[in-house]
């Protein structure tokens, strides 16, 4: 999309989250035995790319089919708590890591519990943003391509939301 498009703003936005949601899971759990420093390096990048993945798409459902606003895309206000929650998932996460200790953990477990509500919320507020576009567009091939992509957003991460997050 971004090479058939470059410099539209339009296709980046859409490349991100796509982009975050295959790291993500690239980057998913595994083993992380003391001493070793992948698993710090990878689970800071996968808490960015994960939560990335809704706060990307929340951004994309403000440009397409077109601009929220004037403003749409350049706001970071309601990327901010997003953002602070990666930094605070990340931290306590290193910190359970580098002591070993169940109570850090746990600890992390309560924050990592928001940044899931965190990812809820962003994707929800997106798929909103195309259900409203969606109810007040008429054109025709706007409204194709918004079912395109409702149907893609509700089909695609079902499996992973149903068979992944759901039963963490």
């Amino acid at each position: 999309v971004i090479i058939a498009r470059p410099g539209d703003q339009t296709a980046t936005a859409v490349h991100t989250p796509l982009a975050c949601m295959a790291f993500s899971v690239m980057l998913m759990w595994g083993a992380a035995p003391p001493g070793e420093p992948w698993p710090p390096i990878s689970r800071a990048l996968y808490f960015i790319t994960y939560l990335g993945t809704g706060m990307a798409f929340l951004r994309f459902t403000t440009l397409f089919p077109r601009p929220i606003s004037d403003k749409a895309g350049r706001s970071i206000l309601p990327y901010l708590p997003g953002a602070l929650l990666i930094l605070a998932t990340g931290f306590m996460h290193l910190e359970s890591l580098l002591n070993g200790s169940v109570a850090e953990y746990h600890r992390f477990r309560g924050v990592f519990d928001l940044y899931h509500i965190a990812l809820v919320v962003y994707v929800a507020a997106g798929i909103r943003n195309l259900a409203v576009a969606f109810g007040a567009t008429s054109a025709p091939d706007q409204r194709k391509q918004l079912q395109w992509v409702l149907w893609g957003v509700t089909i695609g991460p079902a499996p992973f939301l149903l068979l992944v997050v759901v039963p963490e």
